[in-house]
């Protein structure tokens, strides 16, 4: 988090006893913030364990959400992007990183080496102006190049 100002918050939470035989609620998080202050939150199982990325998780699979208002810590737009740990093919918890959904614009929308890449935000849902957003990379060009 220090390298990238973009990055609000990290952090691991994981299902009731996956590692510790007698402790349920084991999940860590923390923000810029508390990285600086070396401060980390502690998750209680309830908090996460029916949110749609966590469930994603339990399925072996990663998540990046929606845009979402982050009123509860930072006031800021944000996106999560979660993946799951996986330990000799069994779900243990995820890992999950916020981030400022200002980040969407910077991404570039050209690249010298790919003339025929481009980049482009499309919202998945209309009538929302923050949400649905996800980042969408086209390389059909160079595919259909390629076949020709």
């Amino acid at each position: 988090m220090k390298t990238d100002g973009n990055i609000i918050g990290v952090g691991r939470v994981f299902e009731p006893n996956a590692f510790l035989s007698d402790y349920e609620n084991y999940g860590l998080y923390t923000t810029k913030r508390g990285a600086e202050e070396k401060v980390v939150e502690q998750l209680g199982y309830d908090f996460y364990k029916a949110k749609d990325y966590y469930l994603a998780g339990k399925e072996g699979k990663a998540r990046v959400t929606n845009v979402y208002a982050d009123d509860e810590v930072t006031g800021l737009s944000i996106f999560s992007i979660t993946s799951p740990i996986m330990v000799n093919g069994q779900f243990k918890g995820i890992t999950i990183l916020d981030i400022n959904a200002e980040a969407l614009a910077s991404i570039s929308k050209s690249d010298a080496e790919f003339s025929t890449m481009f980049s482009e935000l499309i919202e998945e849902r209309e009538n929302s102006p923050l949400s649905g957003f996800f980042i969408f990379l086209q390389f059909i060009m160079p595919i259909l190049r390629c076949i020709h």
